[in-house]
């Protein structure tokens, strides 16, 4: 619930970086709460997958008359509520 009222309050490139990042706050609460133990190769492919979809939504020059409006606290405190939550799942 915390993500889909999120999105009302964010910009869409926002919004796709929250929704296709979520794999790092599951990682990082194995690591933290369950104990995990994970290889090198789970890292840099955490690394990796996140690094590529920050420069896919950010590394192209804005087109004029398109993108997102400016990003509420609102929206950012519910996308990363969303986020932790998920991680704890």
């Amino acid at each position: 619930a915390a993500s889909n009222e999120a999105l009302r309050y964010v910009s869409y490139p926002t919004q796709v970086l929250g929704k296709s990042c979520k794999m790092v706050p599951v990682f990082l609460m194995g690591i933290l709460i369950g104990g995990k133990k994970d290889g090198g190769g789970t890292y840099l492919q955490v690394i990796t997958v996140t690094a590529g979809v920050v420069i896919f939504n950010f590394g192209a020059p804005a087109k004029p008359g398109k993108g997102g409006g400016a990003d509420s606290a609102y929206g950012l405190l519910f996308i990363s509520l969303s986020l932790f939550l998920h991680g704890g799942t």
